[in-house]
């Protein structure tokens, strides 16, 4: 169901999603979100929805250094459970104390590394049409060990 991956090409929000244009930036998606994955000589591209549950969202080209058959696996893998409860820090402000936060994991869109690299972003639908982005008390390689361990 997640997937960790390095992106090499995200065509949304202006380009702005993959900062390093040369190795690509790290992100872990949500493999449900993906649609149309083919392969390329890198590994694949697809088209990847913000948020699938949002009848308006369109797809946006991307592509990953993964091939289409790890997509598959990390795809077929079932959690445990439903939910993921993650630190949240108020506001974004690393100096205040984080507020533990339930999420589910059907609605995580996606997560990369704060420019610290000691915090992460994260994504992830609240309802139809509304995406949360919040700032997470755990780096990426923990935030990936807690979601694909459930």
């Amino acid at each position: 169901m997640i997937l960790s991956t390095t992106v090499l090409d995200w065509r949304i929000d202006g380009n702005r999603r993959v900062h390093d244009k040369t190795n690509g930036d790290t992100y872990i998606l949500n493999c449900d979100f993906m649609y149309d994955i083919h392969a390329h000589t890198d590994g694949s591209w697809m088209y990847y929805y913000d948020n699938m549950y949002d009848r308006q969202d369109g797809g946006a080209y991307l592509k990953c250094d993964t091939s289409p058959a790890n997509i598959i696996v990390a795809a077929d893998l079932i959690p445990v459970s439903e939910t993921v409860t993650l630190p949240i820090f108020p506001d974004d402000v690393q100096t205040e104390t984080a507020v533990d936060t339930t999420i589910m994991l059907d609605q995580f869109s996606r997560a990369w590394a704060h420019s610290n690299g000691t915090a992460t972003y994260v994504v992830y639908a609240d309802d139809a049409w509304n995406m949360i982005r919040v700032l997470c008390d755990m780096t990426l390689a923990e935030l990936y060990t807690l979601i694909s361990g459930i």
